[in-house]
């Protein structure tokens, strides 16, 4: 038997499962039928429960339609499903609060926006032209280096490849 399970969920108030197995001869000839259960939201359906432990599942209550398509060997079977229905457990429910992240993001692009701005606008009152109205401008011009020189030094921490002439060099300057 060749067995072929599909669940589809279909917008937030049913859902669909779908499955071809079992030969049946119909227009096309011996083909698979395709069958599709078509679960939709209904708070009022009763699925009975009490024959679950003689099954291993739940009895389903009569279908509210089914259809056959002989064409393509497919039947369409639909049922009323409480469970079918959008349910948000009260502990999962989305909150509406911002993260923390978040916070500092709006908080910090805007900051480094407004001190480019308030920075270039002070300098330009200050007489300043040019690349020199970058507010704090050899701090930005010498970042990349810094940066390039941190990472050097945790690499060559990380992977015990320190030099002690670099220690010297700094004790002499101390000295």
């Amino acid at each position: 038997m060749f067995l072929i399970v599909v669940l589809l969920f279909i917008g937030t108030n049913k859902f669909q499962v779908s499955y071809t197995g079992e030969k049946m001869h119909c227009a096309k000839g011996a083909v698979n039928i395709q069958t599709s259960l078509h679960f939709t939201c209904n708070n009022q359906s009763n699925w009975p429960q009490n024959v679950s432990k003689i099954h291993g599942g739940f009895k389903a209550p009569t279908p509210t339609n089914v259809t056959f398509d002989d064409q393509e060997c497919k039947y369409d079977i639909y049922f009323d499903y409480d469970e079918a229905c959008t349910q948000i457990p009260s502990g999962d429910a989305p909150s509406h609060s911002i993260s923390n992240g978040s916070l500092i993001l709006i908080l910090f692009f805007p900051g480094v926006l407004l001190y480019f701005i308030l920075g270039c606008l002070l300098n330009k009152m200050r007489g300043h032209e040019g690349i020199d109205l970058i507010p704090h401008q050899k701090f930005w011009v010498d970042l990349p280096d810094l940066i390039m020189d941190g990472f050097t030094f945790t690499m060559a921490t990380i992977c015990c490849q320190h030099e002690d002439r670099h220690l010297k060099d700094y004790e002499s300057v101390v000295d």
